[in-house]
């Protein structure tokens, strides 16, 4: 009687409701799978940050030995990051003092440093001076000097697309 009706009735939703479930699901994981493909096809060919100083250099070039690259500083302030090789690994971290690189093998590498990283100094620096290829991005540092940055470094192209804050800069 009754009883069986509510039985079949209460089995007929209890199906509908697992196969509602099961398309709700897949729905679910289509959505992911898409998401998952486009933020993997969009996400920027670089492992550095819009606020990282970022710079290519080419150890082959003359200075230090052809694996290293030695990333030049002057005075006081500094407490930076470094990854060498755009692989978003932080090779070194909370560095006051001049940082060198070092490849497994020559060529050419992008470098990104975050941090306080509050002025660049090629001048008198023979082991880096010429290695520098390419200042890809100034990020959000705070420069205090841009005196002597980039002296001597003969190979130099500034390629960024953003402005250096120079807004703490009094000698050019």
């Amino acid at each position: 009687g009754s009883h069986d009706i509510l039985k079949l009735l209460m089995l007929y939703i209890h199906k509908a409701h697992r196969i509602r479930i099961a398309y709700v699901a897949a729905a679910l994981a289509a959505v992911l799978l898409v998401v998952g493909l486009f933020r993997w096809i969009m996400q920027p060919a670089h492992a550095y940050f819009s606020t990282d100083f970022v710079m290519v250099v080419d150890t082959t070039k003359p200075g230090n030995a052809d694996n290293l690259f030695t990333i030049p500083i002057f005075g006081g302030g500094y407490n930076y990051n470094v990854d060498c090789d755009n692989d978003g690994v932080i090779e070194a971290t909370n560095r006051t003092a001049a940082y060198t690189c070092t490849y497994a093998t020559p060529g050419t590498y992008t470098i990104a440093i975050s941090g306080n990283f509050p002025r660049i100094y090629f001048f008198n620096q023979p082991n880096s001076r010429e290695k520098i290829m390419e200042v890809k991005q100034w990020g959000g540092q705070v420069w205090t000097t841009m005196q002597h940055a980039f002296r001597g470094a003969s190979n130099v192209r500034i390629t960024a697309t953003d402005a250096p804050n120079l807004s703490a800069v009094t000698n050019m």
